[in-house]
């Protein structure tokens, strides 16, 4: 026990402790020493302490047999980080995320039986919630599913853990995933981490899916793949959320309910009103280049109309009437676009 601690020391220590609520490990920050004197300064003088400042199922993570679990241990290996303070005997995990997504915090905490506090941060003018848990159990429980203190450059899939692996990557894709539908309306989802764990999560999807497998690309220390296209991304999104998850992150979740209303590419139509006939119909921009094999470079409805048309050309000794020369001149109505949409039932839409 630490010597330099007397009686006046630990009736402080009684007072923050048992009034002002601070934990052992709070007061052994600001003293600089270990919880372990501080309490047993307490025990020295007769003053009591209490075990743990909150509630926590230590025996969460005996084992992972329900996908809840597997899907908190995925936002473990995401934003999540174990660490051991061997100098102050002070073990556990946390999870921090942007404070717009505290609900997912609340969860996880709900999972553990836990009542801790979920703290405010704020890093460079940006806010965050941390949810810290100290138990030297659980640390130890999650050493054997793979995380280890410092993990950034050296998580791999934890295979032999993971019983289905939808929701150990749905919680990959919560934290450190995305999904961008761009202004061209060109869909893209994709997940970064370690080379060897986006390798595992890369194969896992095009094997499950079979989809062709993007190429992983490196930035920094970290690797990331993305998949492009509607029928990919709407995929993918089927496959992760089909065990019917009770938590995820609902901002990306509402980004797949989009891209099944988001239109794809489709074709550009030309709206035209046929010189002779006078009928409205449309024809493939594409087909433009066809006109050029027409006499009057206009798009008739018919070869029935065209030929009408010609005729009439012929009998007033191949000039225009002024009728005729209107007619052309209004032969192209419109120019409109339209997409199909991701439900790929084959009907399309309008987008003018």
């Amino acid at each position: 026990m630490n010597s330099k601690f007397k009686l006046e020391h630990a009736r402080t220590f009684n007072e923050m402790h048992n009034q002002k609520d601070f934990s052992l490990r709070q007061i052994a920050i600001l003293y600089g020493t270990s919880h372990g004197t501080i309490k047993s300064n307490l025990e020295k003088y007769g003053f009591k302490w209490r075990s743990r400042k909150y509630t926590v199922n230590e025996e969460f993570f005996n084992s992972l047999e329900t996908l809840e679990k597997q899907y908190f241990l995925g936002w473990l290996y995401s934003d999540g980080c174990v660490f051991a303070y061997e100098n102050k005997r002070y073990y556990g995990f946390f999870i921090k995320v942007q404070e717009r997504d505290q609900y997912i915090l609340e969860y996880l905490r709900e999972l553990l039986g836990s009542n801790a506090n979920i703290n405010i941060e704020s890093v460079d003018g940006r806010r965050y919630s941390k949810l810290s848990i100290g138990s030297k159990k659980i640390y130890n429980d999650l050493l054997k599913y793979g995380l280890m203190p410092r993990k950034t450059h050296f998580l791999s899939y934890p295979d032999q853990h993971i019983t289905d692996h939808r929701a150990f990557i749905l919680a990959l894709l919560d934290g450190d995933g995305f999904i961008t539908i761009r202004k061209n309306k060109m869909l893209s989802l994709g997940i970064t981490g370690t080379r060897e764990m986006m390798t595992r999560v890369n194969t896992i999807i095009s094997n499950e899916l079979n989809l062709a497998a993007p190429k992983l690309m490196k930035s920094g220390n970290s690797y990331t793949f993305t998949y492009t296209g509607t029928r990919n991304v709407q995929k993918i999104g089927e496959w992760l959320y089909s065990w019917n998850p009770k938590m995820f992150l609902g901002r990306k979740r509402d980004l797949f309910e989009k891209v099944y209303t988001t239109p794809k590419y489709g074709k550009k139509f030309i709206v035209f009103k046929c010189p002779k006939c006078r009928e409205i119909n449309e024809f493939e921009k594409r087909n433009m280049y066809m006109l050029k094999n027409y006499k009057f470079k206009s798009k008739f409805c018919s070869l029935s109309c065209s030929g009408s048309f010609y005729r009439e050309y012929q009998l007033n000794n191949y000039e225009l009437t002024t009728e005729m020369k209107v007619a052309l001149e209004e032969n192209i109505v419109n120019s409109i676009t339209r997409y199909k949409l991701t439900d790929f039932d084959g009907g399309f839409i309008d987008i003018n």
